[in-house]
């Protein structure tokens, strides 16, 4: 029985530093850390926080979400 032919195709394969850049900025812009601000040729710079101040940040959200919940995990009104 004859082998079939492999077609040999280029796969994009995602730089694992561009993808977390990306995470880190979407990140910093979704908890309102940083605001976006027109840069050259219609580009958006943003400038992210360090790590440490998005992992603070989340800790003090989730906090306040913990704050919000009653023990048997429904928000109280």
């Amino acid at each position: 029985m004859a082998q079939p032919r492999r077609r040999w195709q280029t796969r994009h394969v995602p730089d694992p530093a561009r993808e977390l850049a990306d995470l880190r900025a979407w990140l910093a812009t979704a908890l309102r850390m940083t605001p976006p601000e027109p840069g050259p040729a219609g580009l958006t710079v943003l400038t992210v926080p360090p790590d440490r101040e998005l992992i603070n940040e989340v800790r003090r959200l989730r906090a306040l979400a913990d704050d919000g919940e009653g023990r048997d995990g429904k928000t109280e009104r």
